[in-house]
């Protein structure tokens, strides 16, 4: 059998979003980037939306707006999981800051608010919390912290748009959360990433900050600079640090398509899940668990397989045909790449983080009924166990 990592969800809307950019010979952001970031902005609840070229951009310019606003200066930490994307880590420490990696959960694979709890120290900052694979983490213990320790709580949601909490969606919990729209991801431009936030300042920013740093994509009343009426030098008056990071209108057209089509798309992921769930009920394996109140929109199935097993258990899925992957980066302070990263703040043991890395394997999940492919893998799967 031939069973992928992810698929599309494409059809011939959006192959007519794309013609109708083409048609208008206008490919850089322009009015379609706007109408899909309003339409997604409603569709969150937020006030604001702002598209960039990727997930990982939109990390980037989240947390270059919580430096540029709250003033961070130059010596201070970010909690982030260690288990996560490696591009949750990468721009943290290209904003300066040091990363002060806290395990998770082995259960939910999502950060541990109690092993938060005792690593906030005088120079922690913000709490930039992943919703791993779908599933969110836990907003009621972790915005409780936030508040008590006056940190900025930021959301990593690149892998699970449409997941809640108490039916509030994830990527809103914060003072701004990340999407990414890549090709296996829920809401598919290919290439494409958002930030929300209810917050007027931050947005100025970061509409900035994805282009350059110019003012010119800032409302006219903004905090940062005074616009004047001089048409000449006005569109080239650089007011905070920024980069190159502007989506494409193809990828706002093709947003507005998918935004249309989400729903039925995280609706049948969720069925996927029940048939998994009720498959492996019963067997020496461990599914990645839901919270009370918490709905995953299950990006994939993150299993844990007991007694020493996963490597054979992945040997022979892959063997058949099975695209099978690491649960993300795994335990993050075990890659090569960290010598790269200064100075992190480290926890002596990550023992449930270790748990994910040395037991772990992540198996695709669709937006197509995949039930009979889903029974056969588990029929492979059961005499490993």
């Amino acid at each position: 059998m031939k069973y992928p990592l992810a698929s599309n969800s494409w059809d011939e809307k959006e192959l007519e979003a794309i013609y109708s950019v083409i048609k208008s010979d206008m490919y850089t952001m322009g009015e379609k980037v706007k109408q899909f970031e309003k339409e997604f902005a409603v569709e969150m609840s937020c006030k604001h939306a702002v598209m960039v070229n990727s997930g990982s951009s939109a990390n980037l310019i989240m947390l270059t707006a919580a430096k540029i606003k709250y003033d961070w200066g130059d010596d201070f930490n970010i909690i982030v999981p260690s288990v996560a994307w490696s591009t949750t880590y990468f721009p943290v420490h290209q904003i300066g800051a040091r990363l002060n990696f806290i395990d998770v959960k082995s259960t939910t694979m999502n950060i541990d608010p109690v092993e938060v709890s005792k690593s906030i120290n005088k120079d922690t900052k913000a709490i930039l919390a992943v919703n791993l694979l779908g599933n969110p983490a836990d907003y009621n213990t972790l915005k409780l912290l936030a508040e008590k320790h006056n940190l900025i709580l930021l959301e990593d949601n690149c892998e699970s748009f449409g997941a809640t909490v108490d039916g509030k969606f994830t990527g809103t919990f914060g003072d701004m959360g990340s999407y990414s729209f890549f090709f296996s991801h829920h809401l598919q431009t290919m290439e494409g990433g958002m930030i929300v936030t209810d917050d007027d300042e931050l947005m100025q920013i970061m509409r900035a900050a994805r282009a350059h740093g110019w003012i010119r994509d800032m409302p006219n009343e903004n905090k940062w600079y005074k616009k004047s009426s001089d048409l000449f030098k006005e569109p080239y008056i650089f007011a905070i640090p920024g980069y190159s990071l502007r989506p494409l209108e193809i990828s706002g057209a093709i947003g507005s398509v998918q935004l249309k089509k989400w729903k039925n798309n995280v609706g049948t992921r969720r069925n996927n899940a029940e048939v998994v769930k009720k498959l492996f009920k019963n067997e020496s394996c461990t599914l990645q668990e839901e919270l009370p109140g918490h709905e995953s929109s299950w990006y994939g199935f993150s299993f844990l397989v007991q007694n020493g097993k996963r490597d054979e258990v992945v040997s022979e899925l892959m063997s058949k045909g099975i695209q099978l992957r690491p649960i993300m980066t795994g335990n993050m302070i075990r890659q090569p790449v960290m010598k790269y990263l200064g100075n992190p703040l480290l926890s002596e043991h990550y023992p449930e983080s270790d748990i994910v890395d040395y037991d772990g394997f992540f198996l695709g999940n669709h937006p197509y009924d995949a039930e009979e492919d889903l029974t056969k893998i588990h029929k492979l799967m059961v005499p490993l166990l």
